[in-house]
């Protein structure tokens, strides 16, 4: 009787997740537009009574997505002023909105990990194709970029389907 042999697992591949590489974050979102007079501009006083009378605690230790809804121009001091009072409750902010933030944290996350993964050097990688949670596309260059000088192989997708991205020799 033949022994059933699992060939992807003999074949030495590795199998890369993206979803791995995302960082235990949540991000909250802080709309401006919120804060313009009339809706349409950012008005020094009536900021500096936003910013006094605001219960910072709800930002306590989060990760805070800053911007503006709305085509208004928002003044450098104003992002100057928010940074001083967020870091007053250990938040972290972050100009763009929560989808952008949770996307440069995501690539910052994955560049530091794959940078100190020692079991990518050399090694024949597949970057699984499915995945639950969705990486931002501009994973998918960056982790090519990171792995063209470390991995012998690139490929996408799963281990029966393949799509080479890279060989060296």
């Amino acid at each position: 009787m033949d022994e059933i042999r699992n060939k992807v697992a003999d074949s030495g591949l590795l199998s890369l997740d993206l979803e791995r590489y995302l960082p235990p974050i949540v991000v909250v979102g802080f709309d401006l537009a919120n804060w313009l007079d009339q809706g349409l501009v950012l008005r020094e006083a009536i900021f500096k009574e936003h910013l006094n009378s605001m219960d910072w605690s709800d930002f306590q230790e989060k990760d805070v997505a800053v911007y503006c809804s709305t085509e208004a121009i928002v003044p450098s001091w104003a992002f100057m002023w928010l940074s001083r009072d967020m870091a007053g409750v250990g938040a972290r902010m972050f100009l763009g909105t929560p989808d952008e933030i949770k996307a440069r944290l995501f690539l910052s996350n994955l560049e530091r990990r794959v940078e100190q993964d020692a079991s990518l050097i050399g090694a024949r990688v597949i970057v699984k194709g499915c995945s639950t949670q969705k990486a931002p596309q501009e994973a998918y260059a960056l982790l090519t970029r990171l792995l063209l000088g470390r991995a012998k192989s690139l490929m996408f997708g799963e281990p029966c389907s393949t799509v080479p991205v890279f060989k060296r020799a």
